[in-house]
C-alpha cells in the first residue's frame, strides 16, 4: 500500500477490508487512554506486565508534547462475540485507569483542552489566561474547540514588561527585582487577570522559549505556570522544558492547561506532579 494517508486509506477501505472481513479477522477493538503528568518511562514502570509482548489485548504507548496516549488493541477471537473482545479492552482500560490513577484525563480522541472545557462547564466555571512566552497558543488550544465561549472568558497576550504592567498590574518592582520569568511575576500576571476579566481561574504563563535568552539560573526552557481562582487561592510551578522553541512553547501551553485541570477536578485538593516540574533553587 502507498505511504500517503490520503491514498492509503481509500484504498485500504475498498480492496483490503473486504479480504479481511471475508477472512473474518473483522475490525480490530481499540480504546484510547489519555495521561499527563508522567513521562514515558515512568508510566511504563506502573503498567508494568499491560506492556508486555505478545500479550491480548496489546498495550502501547506514545508521547505528544507531554502527553501520553495508551492504545489498547484486540481482535474478536474465532468463535465469539465482539462483545467479550470489548470487554477485554475495557478491563485493560480500568487497569490502566488503576495504576496511573490521577494522571488520567479522558479516553478516545479528547485533549487536553475538551477535558478542561467540559469539566469547567460542569463547574459553572470561566477561565482566563495571560501569556508570554505562549504568545496566545493557550487561547488557541481553548478557542480550536467549538463551544469554548461557555467556559473561556479570554486572555492577553503580554509579551513585553510594559504589557505586563498596563494590562495586568504587574508591579515594576516585582520585574526589577526578580524578572519577568520568575515566581513573583507570574503570581501576579495570574492575579492580575483573575480580577480584570471577572472570571473564576486565570492561567499565566512566562519563560524563556530560546533559542536565546537564557542564563545559568535561568536557562533556555525555564518556564513559571502561575494559576489563581476565586476566593484567594493561588499556585505557582517552575518547569524546566526539553526541546526546541515550538517544543517549549507548545509543551508550556499544555502543562498550564493540566495544571487548571488538575486543580479544578480535584477541588483544589490534589497535586499531581507533572512532567518537567523542578522545585525553585533555594527551596521555591
Amino acid at each position: 500500500l502507498p505511504g500517503p494517508p490520503r491514498e492509503l486509506k481509500p484504498m485500504f477501505e475498498r480492496f483490503v477490508g473486504p479480504e479481511l472481513a471475508a477472512l473474518g479477522a473483522g475490525e480490530p477493538v481499540r480504546r484510547f487512554v489519555k495521561v499527563m503528568g508522567p513521562g514515558e518511562g515512568a508510566a511504563g514502570e506502573l503498567l508494568g506486565d499491560l506492556l508486555a509482548r505478545g500479550r491480548d489485548p496489546e498495550v502501547g504507548i506514545t508521547a505528544s508534547g507531554g502527553v501520553l496516549t495508551l492504545r489498547v488493541r484486540t481482535r474478536v477471537h474465532a468463535g465469539e462475540e465482539r462483545a467479550a473482545a470489548e470487554a477485554r479492552a475495557d478491563a485493560d482500560v480500568a487497569q490502566i485507569r488503576q495504576r496511573l490513577g490521577a494522571c488520567v484525563f479522558g479516553e478516545g480522541a479528547v485533549g487536553l483542552a475538551e477535558a478542561l472545557l467540559d469539566r469547567l462547564r460542569e463547574m459553572g466555571l470561566m477561565l482566563a489566561t495571560v501569556e508570554s512566552c505562549t504568545g496566545g497558543l493557550i487561547g488557541a488550544e481553548l478557542t480550536r474547540v467549538p463551544g469554548s465561549s461557555d467556559a473561556y472568558a479570554g486572555g492577553w497576550v503580554t509579551y513585553s514588561n510594559e504589557m505586563k504592567m498596563a494590562q495586568v498590574g504587574v508591579e515594576a518592582d516585582a520585574l526589577e527585582a526578580h524578572g519577568a520569568v520568575s515566581r513573583e511575576v507570574a503570581r501576579q500576571m495570574a492575579a492580575g487577570g483573575l480580577v480584570r476579566s471577572g472570571a473564576d481561574q486565570c492561567v499565566a504563563v512566562t519563560g524563556i522559549a530560546g533559542p536565546g535568552g537564557g542564563s545559568d539560573d535561568k536557562p533556555v526552557g525555564t518556564v513559571w505556570v502561575g494559576r489563581a481562582w476565586k476566593g484567594g487561592g493561588a499556585e505557582e510551578r517552575l518547569f524546566r522544558i526539553s526541546g526546541d522553541r515550538d517544543d517549549v512553547r507548545e509543551r508550556t501551553a499544555a502543562l498550564a492547561l493540566a495544571m487548571v485541570l488538575y486543580g479544578v477536578r480535584e477541588g483544589e485538593g490534589e497535586r499531581v506532579p507533572l512532567l518537567w516540574e523542578v522545585e525553585e533553587a533555594g527551596g521555591g
